[in-house]
């Protein structure tokens, strides 16, 4: 089957994931969203993502994004408003995620037999890749403004992945060539290419395990091959990023990686209630396990693609010298549930109806999650701007006094909480409280009040309480302010 008589015939999936896409994203497709990076965009313009403006290594090209890092230098060339950028960026994903759809839709009919199952088989497939690619995970993808190039290197590896089974130098070469682009654009996006490899392969070959393990050989040396040229590449490029500086601790990492699985496994990195994940997962491997009773050799390859899954979506976390997993660097991670939805699919001999209940459910409860954590996020940007704009009301206030103005700030951790617990869920980076971060903090009271503010820097809180002037520290909501002259000491908690 080519792709374009696949195209002709089964367009109707595109056109049903637009809908679902433009459906659950649809708070998000406004461009109104924000979270702390995209704040100091905002704030400090479009370079501070490529400039290395604090002198810590933090500049896209610097961590191997090259991609993203245009993207940004465009960007500042042109300097449209934020929120159009992000509104369109967000679209653009839409796009390139149903893109990867509907291209994974096709290798399941052209190497498996699911176009002769049935509708509900078929159905199911589908199912099991919008939970895939919508997996929650990609929510915090579509915080940052860069998210179409992030989403842009999910598709590369889709496309990698379609190329490398078709065989022959030349797809090879063409292969090695997508998973560049996918790497150097984002790097997790990469970890979708070897299970769906290991998958097509496997069913390529009747599930022959020396064959498939043939081509999976040949398939991870050219995805070693481009991990290899991002990773020399960030430290060869300049100063090292923070999360990379050091000696990696590579037991230590590996039972990071251990940790995180768990974790994912058992509430998908907390978006789910615990352990709700892992019974959607039970049941899933139960199914699995029950239709490939007489099967072992494709019930083993499909093990083997789930396991690559997982490996791919966290062995990028491996040379880091801190561990540190968070939903977007291990975006392929949280398709999971959809992966195993898709393997129901392929192994159903028969297309029967109850085989669609447990996807319908957990499509549906994701879809739930995901709406509910957009609505969260943008109550918590509301939240963020009355902070702030109560402290800045409070500095205007002492100003107006007969106090002096204020041109120095320092801030200070009173155990600060990172969410707005309890009148919000936590979902994250999609609701992290922007106060509880310290770079940001001036950068926001700044851009509130249109001032210029002399570098701040943070104190112990040990050291404030010993201020001489603690006596007349003033409250604004949670956070606590002592005013010295020109200096503003700001507690947050």
């Amino acid at each position: 089957m080519t792709f374009q008589n696949f195209a002709k015939k089964q367009y109707h999936w595109f056109l049903c994931t637009l809908g679902y896409a433009v459906l659950i994203f649809s708070l998000f497709l406004r461009g109104q969203h924000r979270v702390h990076d995209s704040y100091l965009i905002e704030i400090l313009g479009y370079e501070s993502m490529f400039q290395d403006l604090f002198n810590q290594g933090f500049s896209l090209f610097y961590q191997g994004r090259v991609l993203s890092g245009w993207f940004y230098q465009i960007l500042a060339q042109i300097n449209p408003p934020p929120t159009l950028v992000l509104s369109l960026s967000v679209i653009a994903s839409v796009l390139f995620l149903s893109l990867a759809v509907f291209f994974t839709l096709y290798m399941c009919y052209k190497y498996t037999n699911l176009g002769e199952k049935g509708i509900f088989a078929q159905v199911l497939a589908f199912l099991g890749t919008i939970a895939l690619f919508f997996n929650l995970f990609t929510l915090e993808i579509f915080l940052f403004f860069e998210n179409a190039v992030m989403t842009f290197s999910i598709l590369c590896a889709v496309l990698a992945a379609l190329f490398f089974l078709k065989s022959g130098w030349r797809n090879y070469i063409i292969t090695l060539l997508l998973l560049l682009l996918s790497i150097f654009s984002y790097q997790a996006g990469i970890a979708y290419f070897l299970p769906l490899v290991v998958l097509f392969e496997g069913a390529k070959s009747g599930y022959a395990i020396k064959d498939t393990a043939r081509k999976t050989l040949i398939a991870g040396l050219i995805y070693g091959l481009a991990m290899a040229a991002n990773y020399t590449y960030i430290l060869l490029v300049g100063p090292v990023d923070a999360r990379f500086a050091g000696d990696a601790d590579f037991l230590g990492n590996i039972m990071g990686m251990i940790a995180a699985l768990i974790s994912v496994i058992s509430h998908n990195l907390r978006f789910f209630p615990r352990f709700g994940h892992f019974a959607f997962l039970a049941v899933f491997a139960i199914l699995l396990i029950t239709l490939n009773v007489k099967k072992p050799k494709r019930l083993l390859i499909q093990a083997i693609s789930l396991i690559a899954l997982s490996v791919a979506a966290l062995i990028p976390h491996l040379p880091m010298g801190s561990f540190y997993v968070v939903p977007r660097s291990a975006v392929a991670l949280g398709g999971l549930g959809g992966l195993m939805l898709i393997l129901i699919a392929l192994s159903a001999e028969q297309s029967k109806k109850l085989l669609l209940i447990p996807g319908i459910l957990f499509l549906l409860v994701t879809s739930v999650i995901h709406i509910d954590a957009q609505q969260n996020n943008l109550t918590n940007n509301h939240l963020d701007h009355a902070e702030i704009h109560a402290i800045a009301q409070r500095i205007w206030e002492h100003e107006a006094a007969g106090g002096e103005e204020i041109t120095v700030l320092h801030t200070i951790r009173g155990r600060p909480t990172s969410f707005y617990r309890p009148y919000l869920r936590s979902y994250g980076d999609l609701t992290i409280r922007v106060l509880s971060v310290d770079w940001m903090i001036r950068h926001m009271l700044q851009h509130h009040m249109h001032r210029s503010w002399d570098p701040s820097w943070a104190i112990s809180y040990d050291d404030y309480l010993a201020h001489p002037l603690l006596e007349t520290e003033v409250r604004s909501g949670t956070s606590r302010l002592l005013f010295d002259g020109n200096v503003l000491y700001l507690v947050i908690y």
